[in-house]
């Protein structure tokens, strides 16, 4: 009798565990976006004489934010293989994929936009 109960809570554990992931993501997105994005653009705007960035960055933020929304939104399950996701997960990580493509492509162009404005590129 106590096992369909202890199946419950370790499945709520997974589940809490998969949620604290994504906001986990979310929040590293935040921090680098804030210190190798944002401030970048404030060094920009006070026109500091060299700029350094990396363009890793504009995939690394994209990358945390979406799916760190997706891990918070569908908690995934399996070992994050194609075959492994059930039915109503494969549209969503599509979805997830192409949103990220769109949302690296325009970081980059806001901040090439920047940088040509402040007269750096």
């Amino acid at each position: 009798m106590n096992s369909p109960n202890h199946s419950d809570k370790s499945l709520m554990k997974l589940k809490l565990k998969k949620i604290l992931a994504g906001l986990g993501l979310i929040a590293i997105g935040l921090v680098f976006g804030y210190f190798f994005i944002y401030l970048k653009v404030v060094d920009m705007q006070n026109h500091v004489p060299e700029l350094r960035y990396s363009l890793k960055v504009m995939i690394l933020v994209p990358l945390c934010f979406v799916f760190g929304l997706y891990y918070v939104l569908f908690q995934p399950s399996g070992t994050g293989k194609w075959a492994d996701l059930e039915p109503r997960e494969k549209p969503a990580f599509i979805v997830a994929l192409i949103s990220f493509a769109i949302a690296t492509g325009l970081l980059y162009y806001w901040f090439d936009s920047q940088l040509k404005l402040y007269g750096y590129a």
